[in-house]
């Protein structure tokens, strides 16, 4: 068996051989699509490949389908290698803290295909590391689409801008599938984990939930005067994120009674049911 050792590690200057490499791999030539395959699959135990690809993830200016073809690779890679095999090192700690990070910079991609990877990615992560490598998972999460609070007195000229309604969608889309992964974590350590991700979430996902219904109700009216056959972009983006909420169902309603009061648990179960 190969030991990711042996071999030097990845760095930013290959980049660009990576990205033509993925390229190749796209070919419609049978012959060069296989061989390239071979190569990118030698190259998942080296130190480095996965920050190379995220490096190619994020780069806009790198075609799309070398993009979405590194968040794949990216994605199987993470469910291979995170954890130490017994023929390979694994990822090492140094490059699982750098991309935890770099994970989280990449939630707000345009492209809905490789959002749907990296939602997977950072899934697969959270079950390896969280609540032990990964504690601040979720704070880390809600505090790019949380607003910051303002102190009393500050010019209004020095506020921070609200987070985009992209970055918001992209993330409720993310703690979906975070949850949906953790959910499926059967050890008791896990389901305690699990009731206090719920404590944690509770509050933010109620309100958001609330606030969005609120905004829904009075815009269908003037958004969709008679004869229109077409709704707004933001009023669809609107429903996306009400929707993503709803989706945020894999929290278990066992773990919101540990937490909260039985008259507040009653309501969650209309966001949070299995149906």
């Amino acid at each position: 068996m190969q030991n990711n050792q042996q071999f030097p590690s990845l760095t930013e200057g290959d980049i660009p051989q990576l990205l033509q490499l993925l390229q190749s791999a796209l070919s419609a030539d049978p012959a060069v699509q296989k061989h390239s395959e071979a190569l990118l699959s030698s190259l998942g135990s080296r130190v480095g490949y996965c920050s190379c690809l995220a490096a190619v993830v994020g780069s806009h200016d790198a075609d799309h389908s070398a993009r979405w073809l590194a968040a794949v690779q990216l994605k199987n890679n993470v469910n291979k290698f995170w954890r130490p095999r017994y023929d390979s090192g694994g990822v090492s700690a140094e490059e699982k803290a750098y991309l935890r990070g770099r994970f989280l910079q990449l939630i707000p991609q345009d492209d809905n295909q490789i959002a749907v990877q990296i939602a997977l990615v950072i899934a697969k992560v959270a079950r390896f590391d969280f609540p032990t490598q990964w504690p601040t998972l979720f704070h880390d999460l809600l505090a790019g689409i949380t607003p910051v609070p303002q102190a009393v007195g500050a010019p209004a000229d020095g506020q921070q801008p609200p987070p985009s309604p992209l970055l918001v969608r992209r993330t409720y889309f993310v703690l979906h599938h975070v949850l949906k992964e953790l959910s499926s974590k059967r050890l008791a350590a896990d389901q305690k984990a699990f009731a206090q991700v719920t404590e944690l979430l509770f509050d933010h996902v109620w309100s958001s939930w609330r606030a969005l219904c609120v905004d829904l109700l009075s815009s269908v009216p003037s958004a969709l005067p008679s004869g229109a056959s077409t709704a707004p972009h933001t009023l669809l983006s609107a429903f996306e994120r009400w929707m993503l909420l709803l989706k945020v169902r894999y929290m278990d309603p066992i773990s919101i009674h540990m937490c909260y009061p039985v008259h507040l648990c009653m309501g969650t179960r209309i966001i949070y049911s299995n149906t």
